[in-house]
């Protein structure tokens, strides 16, 4: 059927979908009455010719005759429009552009512009040594106008030399960075801090800023006489000078808050610590002329937390563990994280406590004083350590081992002491009484 009418296949199913011509389809055939077909033709309207929307041909342009005109390329025309909100107007697959509109805004296009004032990119390159893109990041970052013809672009002249500020007039009272640098054979980091650090008068001229002459010298005089050369590995030699020594007054301390240097001094760190703590902690602080002010509350809550030994007046380093109690090195790391033996750090030092360590030294634990030792048991009675061990084991009384030590019971020691000394003297008095009965 789409041979009869001329059309493509996709035409033809169009006009079925919307209806215009009845179609059924049957076992993967589409079949159309030839009475439908007929009676497309004969219910149709009367013929209109296409109307454009292009009212009057010389009222538009095209694409091309935009492009022709002004001299420029098809992403420019596109872009131009976009920007400035040129519309369009479409027939069929062609644009066309309101010729009103485009001679109003690409008028500027056809201007005859004075190369004399204006660089191209490549002369930028080649006059201050710039790669292309350097090039291009200076212009846009200093915004220097603009000008595009023929697919070219011309940068200001005079706005490039005020930056670069290219004059050869010397100015017999101030000094530019570049003459103050090339006169001294210095740095625009050395010159930024002789003017920072000393008392030099200085002027801002646009985004330059000028060195008073006789200041600088006096001041360049003064440092040159403490300074020394300083030779480097390509042969040339560079200036290093003396800082000027610069000594900061700390400000009164603010009510409600502690200074660094008591900080420092309440946990025993070092200045450089105590901003390390003072960071990890969050500590609320203000500055005063270069001094830094930490919030009192918050850092006696923290001193508070970290001070939790304060009852703890004895303290040991490692190397005198090492030295009173005979220990490796290793052996005291493993014996403090054994027995959790509190520590603390003052100045970088670390200090374990002397108390917890001889308490364990010595058998220490919950209850002790309801115990005797071997020695105390042996003091106690007169006795030898075997006869006090015979006693513990052969009687097995309650026990507890510590260390190396062992600990008895004091009421049952003492009990059965108390029976084995009567015995001793009912013996002793049945021994007497036969010897003068004989």
């Amino acid at each position: 059927m789409n041979s009869r009418l001329d059309m493509s296949v996709s035409t033809v199913y169009r006009c079925f979908y919307s209806g215009i011509i009845k179609a059924v389809r049957i076992r993967r055939k589409t079949l159309v009455r030839r009475e439908d077909l007929d009676k497309y033709f004969e219910d149709a309207g009367p013929y209109r010719k296409r109307s454009y929307k292009r009212k009057k041909e010389q009222e538009y342009y095209t694409l091309q005759e935009i492009m022709d005109k002004y001299k420029i390329g098809r992403k420019a025309v596109w872009g131009r429009c976009d920007r400035l909100g040129i519309p369009k107007v479409y027939e069929g697959r062609n644009t066309f552009y309101s010729k009103k509109l485009i001679d109003a805004n690409f008028s500027e296009l056809l201007d005859v512009i004075d190369i004399d004032n204006y660089y191209t990119l490549s002369q930028i390159m080649e006059m201050y040594n710039m790669t292309q893109g350097a090039a291009l990041c200076f212009v846009k970052y200093h915004a220097v106008p603009r000008v595009k013809r023929n697919g070219r672009s011309y940068y200001s002249k005079v706005h490039i030399d005020c930056i670069k500020h290219k004059t050869d007039e010397i100015d017999p009272d101030w000094y530019s960075y570049e003459e103050a640098m090339q006169k001294y054979g210095i740095t625009k980091d050395q010159v930024s801090y002789t003017l920072k650090t000393y008392s030099i008068k200085t002027e801002k001229r646009g985004k330059f800023t000028m060195i008073y002459r006789t200041d600088f010298d006096n001041i360049m005089h003064q440092r040159l006489q403490n300074s020394t050369p300083l030779i480097k590995s390509n042969g040339d030699e560079k200036v290093v000078f003396t800082a000027k020594q610069q000594e900061k007054i700390c400000p009164a301390t603010p009510e409600g808050y502690y200074s660094t240097d008591e900080v420092a001094e309440m946990f025993k760190i070092s200045i450089k610590h105590a901003g390390v703590i003072t960071r990890e902690n969050n500590i609320p602080k203000i500055a005063l002329k270069g001094f830094n002010f930490y919030e009192k509350g918050s850092i006696d809550l923290l001193y508070n937390k970290k001070n939790k030994y304060a009852e703890i007046t004895d303290w040991i380093t490692p190397e005198e563990m090492r030295t009173t109690f005979k220990m490796t090195a290793d052996g005291v790391r493993s014996f403090i994280h054994r027995h959790k033996i509190p520590a603390k750090v003052e100045y970088g030092s670390t200090y374990y406590s002397k108390q917890h360590i001889e308490e364990i030294k010595n058998g220490y634990f919950v209850g002790r004083d309801r115990y005797y030792s071997v020695e105390e048991a042996t003091k106690k009675y007169n006795l030898t350590n075997s006869l006090v061990f015979y006693y513990v084991n052969h009687y097995k009384l309650t026990r507890v081992k510590k260390q190396k030590f062992i600990f008895f019971r004091k009421e049952e020691f003492d009990r059965l002491m108390e029976k084995r000394f009567s015995e001793d003297l009912f013996s002793t008095a049945n021994c007497l009484g036969q010897s003068a009965q004989d």
